[in-house]
């Protein structure tokens, strides 16, 4: 989900919604989508980064090994 800069700071804990099923250009999509990483930047974002670079990795690994 997207957040503009009037809707405030993030929240410190998000809702576990379940598991999320991406492919592999949706993950690099929504990779694509951050901004580079920055000095001082939210930790959510940080966190947010590592684990669809995480799942990205998964995702190829995954694929490689079905191919």
């Amino acid at each position: 989900f997207l957040r503009t800069p009037s809707a405030g700071p993030f929240p410190k804990e998000m809702p576990n919604r379940g598991p999320l099923v991406l492919s592999i250009d949706e993950a690099e999509f929504l990779l694509d989508q951050l901004p580079p990483p920055e000095r001082g930047e939210e930790a959510i974002l940080t966190k947010l980064r590592e684990k669809l670079t995480l799942l990205l990795h998964e995702l190829r690994k995954d694929a490689e090994q079905k191919s």
